[in-house]
């Protein structure tokens, strides 16, 4: 974030950087960058040991409340201000999530530890087959474990927590016996609740672990990753270590703005007018707050927050990079504000698009959608231009 205090600290830093052997000239490129490795290097370090780490033990502590209030309400099910005080615990951890999943790098989205995918998989979801584990009586967070990623994490505790229909979500006869549930809807529906109960309380202790692993695995092996490079390490200069933390904030291009937004409003992926039932949380019917906080996790990354960010990286380029840096905050901010100004939540705003407004720029599902993409527009143009970063491969295919 560009600031008086970062003004001076950014001074420092090109002091530290004449009086020793740092260069400006990139070591992958070797084009000349006025923002020197010193710089760089404290981008990084911003990103990977304050703003990652703060996010996730934030995460960490959000899971600790939800195993608490979710034993307590499973211990009192027709106990509203239990269940409300689950409902709130499991919105916050989902919130912090959002913003963090922004960065899609390091322990974050390693396939081999997959702890990311685990804490939420969405878009990857089954109610049908979670429904099979509540039936099976899955109840301990070692069975969890051994579970597929859809059938478990932040998603399953929605389904559960939210969903207030006890009956099997199957749609199918072929689904019902595949997936064992037949006889699920002849219990009472007090065994329902429990069930149901005991699952979340296995699905949340779980997930409490599964962020700790992460914030483990962060501190322990991201943070080196992406501080020491050179010959033999992860990234041989800061250069390619900043190219693939863009690779992975473009998340806001093809998830945010293509899967949560674009896809459920009938523009991509579709095959009628809407594709409400492609919409994030349709139980706990907080998608909007989910698109917020999406954005709200990028313009710390890109800021850095109250340290070095990506809009200082900008800025040292001179003026295109200084117009650049406040065209993209101000179009963050704007489509924060259009997410805000939704009215209800962000399926009944989808099931409400008028085509006609939509394609003249007024429907607010569709002017919500534009000033996403102003922002990606700008990463898979000018910024990536500049900044001299190539695109990630999804990006360069897409002819958004």
């Amino acid at each position: 974030m560009s600031s008086p205090l970062k003004g001076v600290l950014l001074s420092l830093l090109l002091v530290g950087c004449n009086d020793s052997n740092d260069s400006n000239q990139s070591l992958s490129t070797g084009v000349f960058d006025p923002f020197s490795d010193t710089q760089k290097q404290a981008l990084l370090t911003q990103l990977v040991t304050q703003i990652v780490p703060t996010h996730l033990q934030r995460f960490n502590a959000a899971t600790h409340t939800l195993v608490s209030t979710v034993t307590a309400w499973c211990e009192a099910p027709d106990n509203i201000e239990k269940q409300s005080a689950a409902h709130s615990a499991w919105q916050s951890a989902m919130d912090v999530w959002q913003q963090v999943s922004v960065v899609q790098v390091g322990a974050i989205s390693d396939p081999q530890t997959a702890y990311g995918e685990n804490i939420y998989s969405w878009p990857l979801r089954d109610s049908c087959r979670i429904d099979k584990q509540v039936f099976l009586g899955v109840d301990s967070e070692e069975t969890i474990s051994g579970l597929i990623p859809k059938s478990r994490g932040l998603d399953a505790l929605e389904y559960v927590l939210f969903e207030s229909n006890l009956t099997v979500s199957c749609s199918s006869q072929a689904e019902l016996n595949g997936h064992k549930v037949v006889g699920w809807n002849d219990l009472l529906i007090t065994e329902r609740q429990a069930g149901r109960c005991v699952f979340a309380k296995a699905v949340a202790q779980d997930m409490e672990t599964q962020s700790a692993a992460l914030l483990e695995a962060w501190q322990n092996q991201s943070v080196a990753s992406f501080t020491v490079v050179g010959a033999g390490k992860d990234f041989a200069s800061y250069q390619s270590a900043l190219n693939h933390v863009s690779d992975g904030v473009f998340f806001i291009d093809k998830v945010l703005k293509d899967l949560k937004v674009a896809k459920p409003a009938g523009m991509i992926d579709c095959d009628s007018a809407t594709c409400v039932e492609s919409v994030e949380m349709p139980y706990a019917k907080t998608s909007k707050e989910a698109i917020i906080q999406n954005l709200e996790g990028f313009k710390t990354v890109f800021t850095g927050g109250d340290g070095v960010g990506f809009d200082d990286w900008l800025i040292a380029q001179g003026e295109a990079g200084e117009a650049l840096s406040s065209k993209i905050l101000a179009d963050v901010d704007a489509a924060i504000e259009s997410a805000k100004a939704l009215a209800g939540d962000f399926k009944t705003a989808v099931t409400h698009i008028d085509q006609d407004a939509c394609v003249n720029g007024t429907d607010p599902v569709c002017v919500l959608h534009s000033r996403i993409k102003a922002v990606t527009g700008s990463l898979k143009g000018d910024f990536v231009t500049l900044l001299n970063l190539t695109l990630p491969v999804a990006a360069v295919s897409d002819n958004d």
